[in-house]
């Protein structure tokens, strides 16, 4: 990989960082699924096991959509230094009917 490529994946994860954190966290699941397997109870059947790794892996992914929904509507609605687009427009509807009555 160049250092051309390299810079723009690292702006691309700053940009966007759910999507590596779903990697990691994808392989961190697996990773420790295979080191419990051995670990395992002896009454615990291989595909028992598997369905409570791919639960686990689900509840992570919808942990991380969760978390990063929260994130963005906190950045989009809460987090906000300028007013929202509709807010301009209802002030500058204001200021235009206030301007016409003023008229007549």
């Amino acid at each position: 990989m160049s250092q051309l490529e390299s810079k723009g994946f690292w702006e691309k994860i700053k940009k966007d960082p759910v999507p590596a954190i779903g990697m990691a966290g994808f392989f961190g699941v697996v990773g420790y699924s295979l080191y419990n397997y051995r670990n395992k109870s002896a009454n615990l059947k291989p595909s028992v096991y598997v369905i409570q790794t791919r639960v686990a892996a689900q509840g992570l992914v919808i942990g991380i959509l969760t978390v990063s929904l929260g994130f963005h509507m906190y950045q989009t609605y809460l987090h906000r230094n300028e007013p929202h687009e509709n807010a301009l427009n209802l002030h500058h509807h204001h200021d235009q009917h206030k301007d016409t009555n003023a008229k007549h």
